[in-house]
């Protein structure tokens, strides 16, 4: 005899739970190694003196943070990572934009130019790293000789701690390009033809064009990108290992991803104080990207407004 009350029963109740049951081992996966490390990590950065390898703390309170202010490496790291940021973001995007325009122009050759502007990344940071890393030696470097053609003395790109951060600052400008010209020409050539056909036709220069059609159409684009070159500047880690192999010729060029993988690994104690950088660490990438969501709502409220006076003209 069947038992219908468990077969009311579960045709009622397995096509609610089944999306769940397919979508079970996916939330587990983000649970265990993504909440989870969160969760730890909020509570490492308020246990004071925690000993990694017994498990005990002193009391819970906001002695982590008041130790890594206090110290001059934290500082340093700080001003590092933020400086890096404000160099290669806006340089970066400026020269992906330019060569995304010349890319856009369907000159002879584009994908060939355009598989070359990918490669970079698929290919090994590291790998790419060294690369560079015979590109900035100080006697017989690719840089230096070029600069010698203008009359330029040698520079100790990896020995002189005065051109430590510029030379980091090099190469992540030229990292961020490719990603950052793929996705600016495809948000240019999404554009409606019918304004630049239009535009012609009133005799607009192509400067004009650029800065009234081609800038205002791609500016959500411009700082989705600026969000997300923002975010990777602050997690400079893999340049300093292969350029330096430390944080600078004489630990001149701290991090804060940098200072935080050398708490970890140096002393019993230092886990509070990479889980209170990791903490401060998100709070300047929440600061910013929160900014820049603000400067985009204002931009695209800005460009209905626009719109509708346009339209009741």
């Amino acid at each position: 005899m069947k038992n219908t009350k468990f077969e009311k029963f579960w045709d009622n109740i397995f096509p609610k739970i089944r999306p769940w049951l397919f979508l079970s081992p996916f939330i587990l996966f983000v649970l265990v190694f993504s909440v989870y490390p969160v969760l730890r990590s909020i509570s490492l950065a308020f246990m004071q003196d925690y000993n990694r390898l017994t498990g005990n703390y002193n009391g819970i309170g906001w002695g982590n943070f008041e130790g890594i202010f206090k110290s001059r490496d934290f500082k340093n790291a700080i001003l590092n990572s933020s400086l890096y940021a404000v160099m290669v973001v806006p340089i970066g995007l400026v020269i992906s934009l330019f060569f995304a325009s010349l890319l856009n122009k369907r000159l002879k050759g584009t994908a060939i130019y355009q598989t070359a502007f990918f490669l970079p990344l698929v290919t090994s940071t590291v790998a790419i790293g060294f690369v560079w890393r015979f590109m900035f030696n100080g006697n017989y470097g690719v840089l230096n000789s070029i600069l010698s053609i203008f009359g330029v003395d040698k520079i100790k790109w990896l020995e002189d701690s005065r051109y430590s951060l510029t030379t980091i600052v090099i190469y992540g400008i030229w990292s961020s390009i490719p990603f950052s010209t793929i996705v600016l020409l495809s948000a240019m050539q999404s554009i409606n033809k019918k304004y630049y056909i239009i535009a012609r036709m009133d005799n607009a220069s192509s400067f004009q064009m650029f800065k009234k059609i081609t800038l205002p159409m791609m500016m959500p684009t411009i700082i989705i990108l600026m969000f997300l070159n923002l975010i990777s500047s602050f997690k400079v880690f893999d340049e300093l290992q292969v350029f330096f192999g430390g944080p600078g010729p004489y630990s001149n060029l701290y991090t804060i991803v940098w200072y935080i993988y050398e708490q970890m690994r140096t002393g019993i104690y230092g886990v509070g104080y990479a889980a209170a950088a990791s903490i401060v660490l998100f709070v300047f990438v929440l600061s910013a990207t929160l900014l820049l969501v603000l400067i985009r709502k204002v931009w695209l409220n800005r460009g209905k407004r626009l719109v509708r006076s346009k339209r009741n003209a």
